[in-house]
């Protein structure tokens, strides 16, 4: 409501006026100030009267401006559990209640609903991150306060990486923590290559036994400890192809008689449990995925690959549904909503355009149409976590990728094109964050670029590594949802990048190769703790290593 006339300063000013009269000599003037005087400016009239009643006057002003800042409060500091190997993001519920938890009041304007803060995007990391508050008044003045917010390391446990190693010609299997620690671990060195094929949740290693071009399949501890059990040896080539939930192995039997063609079986791997047949006709059996209530989905193709049809089956080898079995081919695309199949079927015969449609994995509906357009191929590519589906079109020579909700909605949304009649290509990546990640590649420059888009077609096309003379590709996306691409040089090496899905921030080198040496750096997976594994070749030599996704800490040689 402004400031009292009782204020020093005002005080003072008010009894600094004067008056003089050629009669009476001096005179105490008079005023008509305010007991209070309010925001903005006020004229003061200064009176003094003689002894004859004669008045005179004089005026000044008085300007009371806010010069006082919010006070701002913050929220108590917090401590939190980081939820990737990096941090935690800004989005995370309890960051936003902490950001969110500040407030701020004015002397002059109450209450002041803004509140702005300088917290990092979009991850709080592993440590201390002290933030800064802020509230601007409407007269300009900026209070702040701050608080801090520590972030506690991710509780993990290290990931053991299994590799083959050519020791004399032969392939050995080996492992080591992602993170160099502990050594070098044996887990099979016996005669014949052995090939890693995939892990347990109780951290045990699946791999395949080659002998004389038959493979057989064990299981080990990834610590070397024990020895390893045989899971199938018969007389016929096996390889796993998946491990599910609950730890059944899933492998592909190669059978020759009566004609060459496949089988699919599951063994729990506790070396007593006896091989369960799951689908084991005359047809090429090829496995497809896993839905979260347990049951495998797979295409049975005949041997002339002019007809296939899908099925579903417990790992235990009960529950077997069929999904599509039309005249039609017809092929496994992806899994929505941890239980909703969805596959390709021509329509016209094999060869001819296909649609897409979806089935409840337990096959007690009938198959939907999810994009059926006459003429126009269509064929689902990948699924995203929010149960979009993504599909390529392809119309002439132009390839389109689409999206659209497993359940119709969202509507179809185009996301990006590309006209091989121009010499372009166009391969869907995969999808992390909502956004998809694509390559679309110029067949006579032979450059390829990186891009992403919101997945449901939203918003615009964002170049993530767009060099336009080196070749630039999806490699795979990392446990903290970055982007990870490999670039060609164009020297004969690579380079390792990663990226933020949005392009948000700038691209960073994980790993280079060394010049003039090629082929420098592969990109061979991800862990779960947010690590890069790449192989590196030096003279014909190739080492395994290791290094965080988002560049938090240097690289570290696993097999040197």
């Amino acid at each position: 409501s402004g400031t009292p006339a009782t204020v020093p300063a005002i005080a003072l000013f008010l009894a600094s006026a004067s008056a003089t009269d050629p009669e009476d000599g001096v005179i105490a003037p008079t005023n008509d100030a305010p007991a209070q005087f309010p925001l903005g400016v006020t004229t003061v009239t200064f009176s003094a009267t003689d002894s004859s009643s004669n008045t005179g006057q004089a005026q000044a002003t008085i300007t009371v401006s806010d010069q006082t800042a919010p006070v701002v409060t913050a929220p108590a500091d917090i401590t939190v559990a980081a939820t990737s190997p990096s941090g935690i993001a800004v989005t995370d519920p309890a960051i936003v209640a902490f950001l969110g938890g500040a407030i701020a009041n004015d002397n002059v304007d109450g209450a002041i609903v803004t509140i702005g803060n300088n917290a990092p995007t979009p991850l709080l990391l592993v440590g201390a991150t002290t933030v800064t508050f802020s509230a601007t008044d409407v007269a300009g003045n900026t209070g702040t306060a701050q608080a801090t917010v520590t972030v506690t390391a991710q509780v993990v446990s290290l990931q053991m990486i299994a590799f083959s190693r050519d020791v004399g010609g032969q392939l050995d299997l080996f492992a080591i923590a992602e993170d160099g620690s502990g050594g070098l671990v044996t887990l099979a060195d016996d005669p014949g290559d052995e090939v890693f094929g995939g892990s347990t949740s109780d951290n045990r290693v699946i791999y395949a036994h080659d002998m004389g071009g038959q493979n057989y399949i064990y299981i080990i501890n990834d610590d070397g400890s024990g020895v390893s059990v045989g899971l199938a040896t018969g007389l016929n080539d096996e390889l796993p192809v998946a491990v599910t939930a609950a730890d059944e192995v899933i492998f592909m039997r190669s059978l020759t008689a009566p004609a060459p063609h496949s089988d699919l079986l599951s063994i729990i791997p506790d070396g007593i449990s006896s091989e369960v047949p799951l689908a084991n006709s005359i047809n090429i059996e090829l496995f497809g995925g896993l839905t979260s209530d347990g049951r495998i989905v797979y295409d049975s193709a005949n041997t002339t690959l002019t007809d296939s049809d899908v099925y579903s089956i417990f790992a235990d080898g009960t529950g077997g549904m069929t999904l599509a079995a039309t005249a039609e081919f017809e092929a496994g695309g992806g899994i929505a909503a941890g239980t909703l199949v969805i596959f390709a079927r021509t329509e016209g015969g094999f060869g001819s355009p296909s649609d897409i449609f979806t089935i409840d994995a337990d096959g007690l509906s009938a198959a939907s149409p999810l994009v059926a357009t006459p003429t126009v191929d269509e064929i689902p590519v990948g699924v995203t976590a929010s149960d979009l589906v993504i599909f390529m079109r392809t119309t002439g020579s132009v390839f389109n990728l689409f999206s659209i909700g497993a359940s119709g909605a969202p509507a179809e949304a185009q996301l990006a094109s590309a006209d091989l009649g121009a010499f372009e290509l166009l391969s869907y990546g995969g999808s992390t964050g909502g956004r998809v990640i694509y390559d679309i590649c110029n067949l006579l420059t032979g450059n390829c670029d990186v891009f992403s888009r919101n997945a449901n077609g939203s918003g615009v096309e964002t170049t993530l590594a767009g060099n336009p003379v080196l070749i630039e590709m999806f490699a795979g996306i990392s446990s903290d949802g970055l982007v990870i691409i490999v670039r060609d040089n164009g020297d004969g090496t690579t380079d390792l990048l990663s990226i933020d899905a949005d392009g948000g921030s700038p691209a960073i080198v994980l790993a280079t190769a060394p010049t003039p040496v090629p082929p420098g750096e592969v990109f061979k997976g991800v862990t779960a703790n947010g690590r890069v594994i790449f192989e590196r070749t030096v003279t014909g030599q190739t080492d395994l290593f290791s290094i965080m996704a988002d560049d938090s800490a240097p690289e570290v040689p696993l097999a040197t």
